[in-house]
C-alpha cells in the first residue's frame, strides 16, 4: 500500500488493520506468544527463592508499594483515578519504571521519552519543552507545556518550563489519547503523568557522580529514612549539581535540582504528603541555523555552530510546594486532596543568524545578519484536586466510583523586546523604517560566537508586556460497572468552566494598549468517556473507547459570538496481553482522532468584521483535522534477565475541512513512522549490557510553499553496560547516538538544528 495516498483520502479505523503498517504491528504483538511458554513456567520460577541466574529480584520499599525492577509497571490511574491495571484501561498507557530511567542514563524527561512509544520532541531552540503525540502537542497551545505530577495537572509555559530532572522521578506514566477528563483544557494528544519518589520506611541512600562528553559533570544524592522512632513520619531528600559545555561552540548548562517530602501517618489510615522542589537552569542557548533562502536547501553548516552569542543567557528557575492528604475507610473508600503552589521563572536573551535577503545572496559564500531578542516570564499556579473512589455494590456486582473537582488558575506576566538586527556599528535597530546604517555582515561558515561584542538587548521598543490569567475548574465523575465477568464498562463525564484574560502594554509608551487586550470565557463545557473492557481469558483483554477534550479558542462569529470550544474526539480500539504476572506488557491498538470546531473563515461575511484585519471575514467553527494510526508495544521482562520496550506506531494526518487546506497533512513535522526500541540482559555474573534504537521515518516540512525542508528516515543507536563492583559500587556506561548520525532535531523551509553527535558518560553509583 501507497501511504502516501492518506493524504488524499482518510482510511476508516476498521480498515487500518489490513494496511501494511497494521501488518508490522501485529507482527510485534504476535512476537508476544514467544514469551507465552515462558509465563507459566516463569511465574513459578520467580515465586521461589532460588530463582534462576538473571531473574531480577522484586524489592519493598514501603509498605504496600513495590520497586520495579523490570520495564513495565501494573497500574496507572492517569485517565480515570480508578484502582485497575493498565490491561484494564481502554486506552493505551506506557509506564516508565526506575529501572529503565536508570539503564538509560537519562537526566531528564527528554531524553527518556525519546525511547517512549509514539512520542515525538520538538522546539525551535535548545531550551523549549515540547513534546506531541498523535500529530498534537502535550498541552492546550503552542505555549503550552501540561504535565502531570501525581495525577495532578500544571499547565506551565514550555519556554520558561525546565525539562523535568530524573533524580526525582520513581516512575512515568505516558497516556495517549485524549486527557480531558481529569485534567480539562488540552490537545487530543495525550499526557505524561509524573510520578514523584516518596519517603521509604528504613533506611535508604545512594549516590552518583557522572562524567561525560563536552566536560559534563553530574553529581546526585538520594537519601531517605524514618524521622521518627515508630516510622510514622518519614523523609527523603534528593539533590543534584550539573555542569557542562556541548557540542555547539559557547553552549552551556548549568543545572542544580532540589526536591524534598516528608510523609506522616496521622492515623493508621491517614497519610500527609508534603514537599518542594526547585529546578534551577543557567544556560547559553543554541538557536536554530539558516538555511538556503532561495531554494531552502542545508548550507552544510558545521554542527559546532550555535547561532549564538557568548553573552547569551536562558535562565529558568521552577519550583513548586505541594500537599496533599489522604484517608482510607474501612468500607474501601477512600479521598484525597491535593494542592500545589508553582513558579516558573525565566530570564532570556538569544542571538541568531540568518541569511542575507535572497536577492543578494551566494550559495558559494553564505552570508549572514545577526538578531538579538529577550523575553522574561513569571508564571505563578495555583493547582487543587479533591476526589473520592471507592466500591459499590448493584444488582449483586461489585463496581467502582469516582467523583471529583480540580481548579487550576495561572497568572503569567511577560515582557520582550523588539526584534532587533545588529548593524555594522553593533547599535540595535528595530527594522521599523530605513536601517540607519548597513546591517552587519557574517560569514555563516566561519562564524564564532566569541569574536561578536556583548551586545545587550533592549526593553524600551516595543516588544512590550503582556498580563494573562487563565482559570479552569471543574468536576468529574467516574464509574466502573462490572456487566459480567469479563465484561466490564467505563463511564465518565466532566464539566468545565474556563476564563481567560489577556492586556498588552507598551514597552514605549508604558500605556496598555486595548486593542490588543482580549477577554473570554466558556461555562459548562462537556467531556464525556465510554471504555469498554472484555477479557478474552486470563492474559488477552479486548477494549475499545472514546475520550475527549477541548481546547477553548478566542475568534469569533459575525455576531460577535465567541466560537464553541474545539473539541478532540479520539476513538480507540484494541487488545492488550499480560504475561508473566503482569511483568510482560503487550498492546495492539487503533485510533482515529477527530478535532472539530476548528475555526475557519467565514467565505459569506467579507468585511462584516473589520477587527480580523484584512478582507475583514468573520469565522466559523466549521474546520475539521483527523489523525488516524496504529500502535504496538511490547515491555517488560520477555526472557529471564531481558527486559525490553519496543514500540511502533503508525500516524497520518490531515485537514479534512479547511477551505484554505483541505487534503493537506496537518502536522509537518510527524513521522508516519515511529519505531522504539531498548533493550538490557542480565547475566549471571551481574554484568548487564542494553541497546537502543530511535527509529524516525523521513518527513518533510514547507511542501505547500515556495520552498520546503526534507529530513531523512534516520536511526539513533544507544548502547549501554553496568556492572556491580561489590555490594556498594556499580559502574555504567552509556554511548548515546553511537554511530554519530547526522539528523535535525528542528526542522522548518528556512532553518535546522542539528542533533547531538555521539557521545559518552561513565557513572559511578554507590548504594548505601
Amino acid at each position: 500500500m501507497n501511504t502516501g495516498n492518506l493524504r488524499a483520502k482518510v482510511l476508516p479505523i476498521t480498515s487500518l488493520a489490513s494496511t501494511a503498517p497494521a501488518k508490522t504491528a501485529l507482527a510485534i504483538f504476535m512476537a508476544t506468544y514467544l514469551a507465552s511458554a515462558y509465563a507459566a513456567d516463569g511465574q513459578n520460577a520467580s515465586s521461589t527463592p532460588q530463582a534462576k541466574a538473571g531473574t531480577l529480584p522484586t524489592v519493598m520499599v514501603e509498605a504496600g508499594t513495590v520497586e520495579e525492577v523490570n520495564y513495565t509497571g501494573k497500574k496507572a490511574s492517569t485517565s480515570t483515578k480508578l484502582d485497575i491495571d493498565i490491561k484494564e484501561t481502554p486506552q493505551s498507557v506506557s509506564v516508565i519504571t526506575r529501572k529503565q530511567i536508570d539503564d538509560m542514563g537519562a537526566s531528564n524527561l527528554g531524553q527518556l521519552l525519546l525511547y517512549t512509544t509514539g512520542v515525538v520532541l520538538t522546539g525551535d531552540n535548545s531550551e523549549r519543552t515540547n513534546f506531541s503525540i498523535r500529530g498534537f502537542n502535550v498541552g492546550d497551545g503552542w505555549n503550552s507545556n501540561l504535565l502531570q505530577y501525581d495525577g495532578v495537572p500544571i499547565n506551565a509555559s514550555n519556554v520558561a518550563s525546565s525539562k523535568p530532572d530524573m533524580a526525582m522521578v520513581e516512575t512515568i506514566e505516558v497516556l495517549r489519547g485524549a486527557a480531558g477528563l481529569m485534567q480539562g483544557s488540552g490537545e487530543p494528544s495525550g499526557t505524561i503523568n509524573i510520578i514523584r519518589k516518596k519517603p521509604t520506611a528504613e533506611l535508604q541512600a545512594n549516590a552518583a557522580f557522572t562524567y561525560g562528553s563536552w566536560n559534563t559533570y553530574r553529581l546526585e544524592g538520594d537519601v531517605s529514612n524514618s524521622l521518627n522512632e515508630s516510622g510514622t513520619v518519614r523523609g527523603r531528600l534528593v539533590g543534584v549539581s550539573q555542569d557542562g559545555d556541548s557540542y555547539m561552540t559557547a553552549v552551556t548548562r548549568e543545572i542544580n535540582l532540589i526536591y524534598g517530602i516528608v510523609s506522616a501517618d496521622l492515623t493508621e489510615n491517614t497519610l500527609l504528603n508534603v514537599g518542594y522542589k526547585r529546578q534551577a537552569e543557567d544556560s547559553i542557548a543554541a538557536h536554530n541555523l539558516p538555511r538556503n533562502p532561495i531554494t531552502g536547501e542545508d548550507l552544510e553548516l558545521s554542527r559546532k555552530n550555535c547561532s549564538c552569542n557568548y553573552g547569551d543567557y536562558w535562565d529558568k528557575e521552577n519550583t513548586d510546594a505541594f500537599i496533599d492528604l489522604s484517608h482510607q475507610f474501612d468500607s474501601g473508600w477512600s479521598v484525597k486532596g491535593a494542592y500545589v503552589k508553582a513558579n516558573y521563572q525565566m530570564d532570556m536573551m538569544f542571538t541568531s543568524l540568518a541569511p542575507v535577503s535572497a536577492a543578494q545572496f551566494d550559495p558559494a559564500n553564505p552570508q549572514g545578519n545577526v538578531n538579538k531578542y529577550a523575553y522574561q516570564y513569571d508564571q505563578n499556579l495555583d493547582v487543587a484536586d479533591v476526589f473520592a473512589k471507592g466500591p459499590f455494590t448493584l444488582f449483586g456486582r461489585e463496581h467502582q466510583f469516582v467523583i471529583g473537582s480540580n481548579y487550576q488558575k495561572s497568572d503569567n506576566p511577560g515582557r520582550w523586546t523588539s526584534w532587533d538586527v545588529v548593524l555594522e556599528d553593533y547599535s540595535l535597530w528595530n527594522r521599523v523604517g530605513t536601517a540607519p546604517a548597513p546591517l552587519l555582515t557574517v560569514d555563516l561558515n566561519t562564524y564564532n560566537p566569541y569574536l561578536l561584542p556583548y551586545i545587550p538587548a533592549r526593553y524600551d521598543q516595543d516588544g512590550g508586556r503582556s498580563y494573562e490569567e487563565r482559570i479552569q475548574t471543574g468536576t468529574y465523575i467516574t464509574t466502573r460497572l462490572s456487566l459480567a465477568d469479563p465484561l466490564n464498562l467505563i463511564l465518565g463525564v466532566r464539566q468545565s468552566d474556563f476564563e481567560y484574560d489577556y492586556q498588552y502594554k507598551s514597552n514605549v509608551t508604558n500605556q496598555l494598549v486595548p486593542s490588543r487586550g482580549n477577554h473570554y470565557e466558556k461555562n459548562h463545557i462537556t467531556t464525556p468517556y465510554v471504555g469498554l473492557t472484555y477479557d478474552l481469558n486470563n492474559t488477552y483483554t479486548l477494549y475499545a473507547s472514546f475520550t475527549d477534550t477541548f481546547v477553548v479558542q478566542s475568534a469569533r462569529d459575525i455576531n460577535n459570538n465567541l466560537l464553541d470550544p474545539i473539541q478532540g474526539n479520539v476513538y480507540e480500539a484494541g487488545i492488550k496481553g499480560s504475561f508473566n504476572d503482569s511483568r510482560l506488557m503487550a498492546s495492539l491498538a487503533a485510533f482515529r482522532i477527530n478535532q472539530i470546531n476548528r475555526s475557519i473563515r467565514d467565505e459569506s461575511s467579507a468585511g462584516q468584521c473589520p477587527q480580523n484585519g484584512g478582507d475583514g471575514y468573520c469565522n466559523i467553527s466549521a474546520g475539521k483535522v483527523i489523525s488516524e494510526g496504529i500502535e504496538a508495544e511490547l515491555r517488560g521482562e520477555v526472557l529471564p534477565g531481558l527486559n525490553m520496550s519496543l514500540g511502533y506506531t503508525y500516524n497520518t494526518t490531515e485537514y479534512e475541512k479547511d477551505p484554505a487546506n483541505q487534503g493537506r497533512v496537518f502536522n509537518e513535522t510527524t513521522p508516519e513512522h515511529i519505531a522504539r526500541v531498548f533493550a538490557t540482559y542480565l547475566f549471571a555474573n551481574e554484568l548487564t549490557i542494553g541497546a537502543g534504537v530511535n527509529y524516525q521515518s523521513e518527513w518533510l516540512t514547507g511542501r505547500y510553499g515556495a520552498i520546503s525542508a526534507r529530513q531523512e528516515a534516520y536511526a539513533l543507536v544507544n548502547i549501554m553496560a553496568s556492572y556491580p563492583i561489590n555490594e556498594t559500587f556499580t559502574v555504567s556506561v552509556n554511548a548515546d547516538n553511537a554511530l554519530d548520525e547526522k539528523y535535525y532535531s528542528y526542522l522548518s523551509s528556512t532553518s535546522n538544528r542539528y542533533g547531538e553527535p555521539r557521545n559518552m558518560k561513565v557513572t559511578l553509583r554507590a548504594t548505601f
